[in-house]
């Protein structure tokens, strides 16, 4: 059965587990087989008795997840060693509003599994038992010949809040105990659903701060093309007609009008001929009648800016994901292939990525709206 949730919403579905003759099972526990999210990747599941045989399944979404379908599979320990699934799809909910800019696409997180997964050096993991600081067991991924992902970077994204955000390098894995081992401690231990996402394999791939690095130079980019997104910033100090000259802080790259709300509520736009911009001095001049209606009034200043880069791996760039993910595979395999030209397969991944890009330049790149002026 599929149920629809919107992000945000938890991830809730119950599970009736009786023996062959109908009797409830009591104190059963669970192991989690299988989570997927729209991306791909796993996510947190848990399991608790609610009484008389009824387990409740639940997981977690926020106002950042991927619309879609969620999966997950979770295999009981009684005589049977039952297994139930369940699928939700999530529905995306509008942002909060407030001061607005660039920010409605991709996540840092999602742009580099897409990155790291088409330049095949990406694994991902979530937890089946219980670990400790210094190891993790996922009895699916990890079953494989001994230390074959031994020096990758483990990148934990979900599950152990203490833990979500750091990274290790492992320095063994056991196809025996389908587990890896890594240093220094993690600050809790690792517990059944936590997530993690792995780079770097067999120490022929990149490091998570170079995909980083990657993303934003690409980023930078766009903004070296004059692409824009779209920016609106609310100004709260009120306007004074007396001192008619509004600045224009960063990080607008482009000028397009001026919006305030009348006593009913009605949102307005200044017409043109009612403002002008001074690029030297980097402000609006608010001229005639609207500086007497706008008196007094809080106002929003809309345009566009040069898309900002991400810090973190829950900020989104509105930059064609298409384009950001082909662009960021180009500038890795560039300087790689750089320094070792006889390196022919990833010289050919290379040019055909940096083409792949190069192809949908004119996608990023846009044209002004009318009446907008070009500030930087």
């Amino acid at each position: 059965m599929t149920v629809s949730v919107n992000a945000g919403e938890p991830l809730i579905s119950y599970i009736s587990l009786v023996t062959g003759a109908g009797a409830p099972v009591l104190g059963a526990s669970f192991t989690t087989v299988l989570t997927r999210d729209p991306l791909g990747m796993g996510f947190p599941i848990s399991v608790t008795e609610q009484g008389a045989g009824v387990y409740r399944m639940e997981g977690q979404t926020s106002t950042i997840s991927p619309a879609g379908e969620w999966y997950a599979l979770v295999e009981a320990n009684d005589a049977f060693q039952s297994r139930f699934s369940e699928m939700w799809d999530v529905s995306s909910t509008s942002q909060a509003a407030g001061v607005q800019s660039a920010g409605g696409g991709l996540t840092r997180l999602e742009l580099r599994f897409q990155i790291a997964r088409d330049l095949g050096d990406f694994h991902d993991a979530t937890a089946t038992s219980a670990g400790t600081q210094s190891s993790m067991i996922d009895t699916v991924t990890f079953a494989r010949e001994v230390n074959h992902f031994s020096g990758m970077q483990l990148h934990m994204v979900s599950g152990t809040a203490a833990n979500i955000g750091q990274t290790r390098f492992i320095q063994s894995s056991s196809n025996d105990s389908q587990n890896v081992s890594f240093t220094p401690p993690l600050p809790a231990n690792t517990a059944i659903g936590d997530v993690a996402h792995l780079y770097n394999l067999r120490n022929r791939g990149w490091l998570l701060d170079e995909y980083n690095a990657a993303i934003n130079a690409a980023i930078d980019r766009v903004g070296e093309l004059h692409g824009a997104v779209p920016y609106a910033l609310d100004v709260t100090t009120p306007f004074v007609r007396t001192t008619p000259y509004i600045p224009i802080p960063e990080p607008f790259s482009e000028f397009s009008g001026i919006e305030y709300t009348d006593r009913q509520g009605y949102r307005h736009m200044i017409p043109p001929k009612y403002w002008d911009v001074d690029r030297a001095a980097m402000e609006v001049h608010i001229k005639d009648t609207f500086a007497h209606r706008l008196n007094g009034r809080t106002y929003r200043l809309k345009g566009r800016a040069r898309p900002a880069t991400l810090a973190t791996d829950s900020q989104r760039t509105d930059v064609y994901s298409e384009w950001l993910v082909a662009e960021a595979k180009a500038i890795l395999l560039e300087a790689d292939v750089t320094p070792s030209m006889e390196n022919s397969t990833r010289g050919r991944t290379f040019n055909m990525n940096r083409s792949a890009a190069d192809g949908k330049r004119q996608i990023v790149i846009n044209r002004r709206e009318p009446n907008s002026i070009r500030l930087r």
